[in-house]
């Protein structure tokens, strides 16, 4: 039998029904399982099954992380140069042009800039200000998840403002 009519076999019932996707899958998933341990046990030379692909979390987790080289980072001047250059005729513009500040200066996550709230600013008339960052947005949604009770007013999570 050729691989790929044994996984159509494998989505059909006894009678040559389909099954439903999550039965089929689940039957995939212990076929492939059976001939891996038979590769082990080398009853047979080789898995005949092409590689499942990796889910995004699996993908995610293999990825390299690379730290930040702050040397690449823009230095002030240029930055200032960039936020003035955000300003245009849009009404959103000077949004994003406050937003990308407070990232740059505070070092925040554009999802906990999103969820900033006055009272969790403290601005003095001059100096610097302090941010607590309380809430941020869940992966891109508009809802918060508020942090834990506890991590509320952790100073690990209070970062300097700029001017």
């Amino acid at each position: 039998m050729i691989l790929a009519q044994v996984d159509t076999k494998l989505g059909q019932g006894d009678t040559g029904q389909l099954l439903s996707p999550a039965t089929a899958g689940r039957f995939r998933k212990v076929a492939r399982a059976c001939v891996r341990r038979a590769v082990e046990l080398e009853i047979i030379p080789k898995d005949p099954w092409p590689p499942t692909p990796k889910g995004r979390s699996q993908r995610k987790a293999m990825k390299a992380r690379r730290a930040v080289d702050i040397r690449a980072l823009p230095g002030p001047a240029m930055m200032r140069r960039a936020l003035e250059a955000i300003t245009s005729h849009q009404p959103g513009s000077n949004t994003y042009r406050v937003m990308t500040a407070v990232v740059y200066y505070a070092g925040l996550r554009p999802s906990e800039v999103v969820m900033l709230r006055p009272r969790a600013l403290a601005l003095p008339a001059s100096g610097w200000g302090r941010i607590d960052v309380v809430e941020a947005t869940s992966r891109g949604m508009n809802r918060a998840s508020p942090r834990l009770e506890h991590e509320a007013f952790d100073p690990a999570n209070t970062r300097p403002d700029a001017e």
